[in-house]
């Protein structure tokens, strides 16, 4: 329990400091987020479908012959 909880709070402040240089850049990325045009709801939800769709293609396992 101790172990995962030690690897828990490393994997959080790893995370913290990798991501630390993007933090300068927060407020250009905000703006150039309002100016691009958002997808449609219906491309993401085909993004997801076709995700899902590669993913159990690419989980088969395979018979031995």
């Amino acid at each position: 329990m101790t172990n995962a909880a030690f690897r828990g709070v490393f994997a959080l402040f790893a995370v913290a400091v990798i991501a630390s240089p993007a933090w300068a850049q927060l407020g250009a990325v905000s703006a150039w987020l309002q100016h691009v045009p958002q997808p449609s709801a219906l491309v993401l939800f085909l993004v997801a479908v076709a995700g899902v769709l590669v993913g159990r293609y690419a989980s088969r396992k395979r018979r031995d012959p």
